[in-house]
C-alpha cells in the first residue's frame, strides 16, 4: 500500500477503479462480519427473528385500528384491502429509512477497526446494507403470506417490484451517504434523522393514497421518496401507476448520487477517522 499526500481526486479515473476493485475485495468481509452481527444481535433473545416483525405489524395494526374506529379516513385503492395496502407502504419505508441510516451506522460500529487496520472501507457499508436487505426480506414474506390469506391477485407488473426496491433503497442510500461525513463528526445528524423520518413518514403516502390534484403533483415532486414508494408499492398491488416519471427522475437522481456519494466517503474517510 502506497501513501501520498496527494488527493486521490487529482486521480480520479485510478479512484472510481480503487473503489471498485475495493468493492469485489470486501465482499468475504461483508459476508463475515454480517454473519458475526446476526449472532451477536439474536444470541440472547426468545423470539429471534420475530422482532424483525414486530415494526411494520405493529404500525399496521394502529392504522387498521383507527380505520376501523372512524378515527382516520384513510382508504386504499380499488380492490386493495387497507391492510395489505399500510402493511407493504410500511415495510417499504422500513427499507427506506434503513438504508438512510445504514451508512452512519455502519461507520460508527466500527471505529476502532477504522483507526488501527486497513480494509475495503465499502465492506462496512455492504455489511450494513446486508442487515436491511435481510430485514425487508423477512418482511416480504410476511406480505406474501398476507397476500395469499386475502386471495389478493398479483398484476403482471409485479416483475417490477424488485426494480422499485432497488431504486428506493438506492434513493436512501444516497442521502445516507451525503449526510455521513457531518454525522461522524456531530452525533446531532442521527438524532436529526430518527426524528425527521417519524414527520417524513405521515408526509409520504405511507399509509393514505397519494393526494390527487395540484397538490397532489406538488408534494410527489418536492418529496422525492413519494413518487418512488408509490409506484413500487402499485407494480405489486394495483398493476396502474400514474407516478411513473417521478419514479424515474429520483430513480435515475438517486442511482447517480449513490456513486458520488460512494466516491465523496472515500475522499472524506481518512478525515473522519483522524476526527473520530
Amino acid at each position: 500500500m502506497v501513501y501520498s499526500p496527494q488527493s486521490e481526486l487529482s486521480h480520479p479515473v485510478a479512484m472510481i477503479r480503487a473503489m471498485v476493485a475495493d468493492i469485489g475485495n470486501g465482499r468475504g468481509l461483508a459476508w463475515r462480519l454480517f454473519v458475526r452481527n446476526m449472532r451477536a444481535q439474536y444470541r440472547q433473545t426468545l423470539l429471534g427473528f420475530v422482532w424483525v416483525l414486530v415494526p411494520p405489524v405493529a404500525t399496521t395494526a394502529l392504522w387498521v385500528i383507527l380505520k376501523s374506529h372512524r378515527v382516520i379516513n384513510f382508504s386504499s385503492p380499488n380492490g386493495v384491502p387497507y391492510l395489505l395496502y399500510v402493511l407493504c407502504g410500511t415495510i417499504l419505508w422500513g427499507a427506506f429509512m434503513g438504508s438512510v441510516r445504514s451508512p452512519t451506522l455502519a461507520i460508527s460500529s466500527a471505529r476502532e477497526m477504522l483507526g488501527k487496520l486497513r480494509f475495503p472501507r465499502e465492506a462496512l457499508l455492504m455489511t450494513q446494507v446486508g442487515h436491511v436487505l435481510f430485514s425487508f426480506l423477512l418482511q416480504l414474506l410476511l406480505l406474501l403470506v398476507v397476500l395469499l390469506c386475502y386471495r389478493h391477485p398479483v398484476s403482471s407488473t409485479a416483475v417490477l417490484f424488485p426494480l422499485g426496491v432497488i431504486a428506493l433503497m438506492l434513493l436512501g442510500l444516497s442521502i445516507g451517504l451525503v449526510l455521513t461525513p457531518i454525522g461522524m463528526l456531530y452525533k446531532d445528524v442521527g438524532r436529526a434523522i430518527d426524528l425527521c423520518g417519524r414527520f417524513w413518514m405521515f408526509l409520504t403516502p405511507v399509509v393514505y393514497q397519494p393526494l390527487s390534484g395540484r397538490t397532489g403533483e406538488i408534494v410527489s415532486w418536492v418529496n422525492p421518496v413519494a413518487p418512488v414508494l408509490t409506484v413500487t408499492r402499485d407494480w405489486l398491488l394495483a398493476g396502474n401507476t400514474a407516478y411513473l416519471p417521478g419514479f424515474v427522475v429520483f430513480g435515475a437522481a438517486g442511482m447517480l448520487l449513490t456513486i458520488a456519494g460512494l466516491l465523496a466517503m472515500r475522499l472524506t474517510m481518512p478525515v473522519i477517522i483522524e476526527r473520530a
